[in-house]
C-alpha cells in the first residue's frame, strides 16, 4: 500500500480516517510479487460520465510532481488527476527491492 498524496508531495491521510479509500491495482508491468497493489486515497475514487464535448485539459498544479501526474483534467465543473501509474510502480518495485 502507498499513498498517492505522499507520492505527489502531499499529506499522508490519517489512516482510520472516515475519508481514507484503498484503490486495488493490478500491475502493468509484472515487476511486483504480487502482482497488485494498493493506492491510499482521499476521498471517495469514482466513475464519471465523460463525454468530448465535457473534457478539457487542466492545468499541473504547482504542488503536482511531474513523474507521478501525468495531467489533470477538467471534466464539466470536476477536476480529476490522472497518475502516472507506470512511474509509481516502478517507484514500488525500487523501494521493495532495496528493502529486501
Amino acid at each position: 500500500m502507498i499513498s498517492f498524496e505522499a507520492l505527489n508531495g502531499g499529506n499522508l491521510p490519517p489512516l482510520g480516517h472516515r475519508r481514507a479509500r484503498l484503490v486495488e491495482l493490478h500491475t502493468l508491468s509484472g515487476r511486483l510479487p504480487s502482482r497488485a497493489y494498493a493506492l491510499l486515497g482521499e476521498g471517495h475514487p469514482q466513475l464519471m460520465p465523460l463525454n468530448a464535448a465535457a473534457l478539457r485539459l487542466a492545468p499541473l498544479r504547482g504542488s503536482d510532481r511531474p513523474g507521478y501526474v501525468l495531467s489533470r483534467v477538467r471534466i464539466a465543473t470536476r477536476e480529476a488527476l490522472i497518475p502516472d501509474l507506470e512511474r509509481i510502480e516502478a517507484k514500488l518495485a525500487t523501494t521493495l527491492a532495496s528493502e529486501t
